[in-house]
């Protein structure tokens, strides 16, 4: 009843009203899942990031094997500029599922946002090894080489990613600011 009341209100967009149901849900049923990520949910669409964590991190402590709340947890830290921790839960997604690309996105972004630059490298070229085709990933491990002074590697995947379309503006930007500083 709980869980389908909060379900209720998180539509009608009542989030203070969920999440006293999820609440109420994961006290009655603290082993279920299923509330703390509603729960979780419910305090991160109304913009409590911290309680959202909090909630996520309960459900692992439950379910440790959810490589999509680690995501969403290194994600969330990101969002709360605590890149060591989205560095973190990225890490923990790549060592449990070294395939996944959305971890070696979301680890470049953590390592990029922390100046740990070669590390952003590191985990950009991997992603975009293992999805060639995801243009951001692309443009992302461009502007780690401008980060890096490897202005010449930046330089080619903006033009790979001119061949296919792709709008390039950041990393336009950050060549034409070495242009103009040499």
């Amino acid at each position: 009843m709980y869980l389908y009341r909060g379900q209720i209100y998180s539509i009608k967009q009542n989030f203070t009203d969920a999440i006293d149901a999820y609440k109420q849900f994961t006290e009655a049923w603290p082993n279920d899942t299923r509330g703390f990520l509603q729960l979780g949910q419910a305090y991160e669409r109304a913009g409590f990031l911290i309680q959202a964590t909090e909630a996520y991190e309960s459900l692992l402590l439950l379910d440790p094997t959810r490589n999509d709340i680690r995501l969403i947890l290194a994600k969330l830290f990101f969002k709360r500029s605590d890149y060591k921790k989205s560095i973190k839960y990225s890490k923990l997604i790549i060592q449990s599922d070294s395939t996944n690309v959305s971890g070696f996105a979301q680890l470049g972004k953590g390592y990029l946002k922390a100046a740990q630059y070669d590390s952003a490298t590191i985990a950009y070229d991997e992603a975009v090894k293992r999805d060639s085709s995801n243009f951001q990933n692309q443009l992302e491990l461009g502007i780690s080489y401008c980060m890096r002074e490897r202005y010449v590697d930046a330089y080619l995947v903006l033009k790979k990613l001119n061949q296919t379309g792709t709008k390039s503006g950041s990393l336009q930007y950050h060549l034409s600011r070495q242009r103009a500083s040499a």
